[in-house]
């Protein structure tokens, strides 16, 4: 129900509820209506790296790498440098103004997951010469897999079989996938799966040779 307030003879009528009119975001003039997808060099400034990954992380933990822009020109350059647009990314670095022929401006880069899922953000460079883009990726991994580079079966009798296992390991609970190329096939020798979708956790493939007659026999195969 709407009220009244009375000031001097006048009379006003008052809403039961006033809602504040939310402020709008500020236009940023290097975001509105910019373009940003050149990458490494706009032949004024080159990035190093032109591409950053995170490749695999600690959740709650704080990851870092550098980035540097370089002037490759033999004047001064002014360039700015605008924020990541997501809360996992920070940007730090030291604003220098005119950066001089030859020099850089360092940036440093912090990535905080708080998931394991794959993230993107960038680094925008707002520059005269024309703007530039750092494209961050940050992806967990699977566990490094030692492979041995030979596995010897020793004498085996003909007609007889024996069996060999590799383990692979994945210790972020997220799917992967796995793939075995055979280059140089042999039918005395067989390996099973070859492809697979799995979840963390252990678990091996298995390769097993099954000679038929008396000979040496050998199969190559990647992973």
């Amino acid at each position: 129900m709407d009220s009244t307030l009375t000031v001097g003879s006048k009379t006003i009528e008052m809403p039961a509820q006033i809602v504040a009119r939310p402020a709008l975001k500020p236009l940023n003039p290097m975001e509105d209506k910019q373009s940003y997808s050149q990458v490494e060099s706009n032949g004024s400034i080159v990035t190093k790296p032109s591409v950053l990954h995170f490749a695999g992380f600690k959740l709650n933990h704080a990851h870092e790498m550098k980035l540097k822009l370089v002037n490759t020109t033999g004047k001064k350059q002014r360039f700015h440098i605008l924020p990541a647009q997501t809360p996992f990314f920070k940007l730090k670095f030291d604003k220098q103004g005119d950066v001089r022929p030859g020099l850089s401006q360092e940036v440093s880069v912090v990535f905080h997951p708080q998931e394991h899922k794959y993230y993107y953000d960038s680094v925008r460079i707002h520059s005269a010469a024309g703007n530039l883009v750092v494209p961050i990726h940050a992806y967990p991994v699977v566990a490094n897999v030692d492979f041995p580079s030979r596995l010897d079966f020793g004498a085996v009798k003909a007609g007889e079989s024996v069996e060999r296992s590799l383990q692979l390991g994945c210790d972020v609970p997220i799917s992967f996938e796995f793939q075995i190329d055979v280059v140089s096939s042999c039918p005395d020798f067989e390996i099973s799966p070859t492809s697979a979708a799995r979840s963390h956790g252990i678990w091996e493939y298995i390769i097993i040779t099954a000679p038929y007659c008396l000979t040496v026999q050998n199969c190559l195969a990647l992973g």
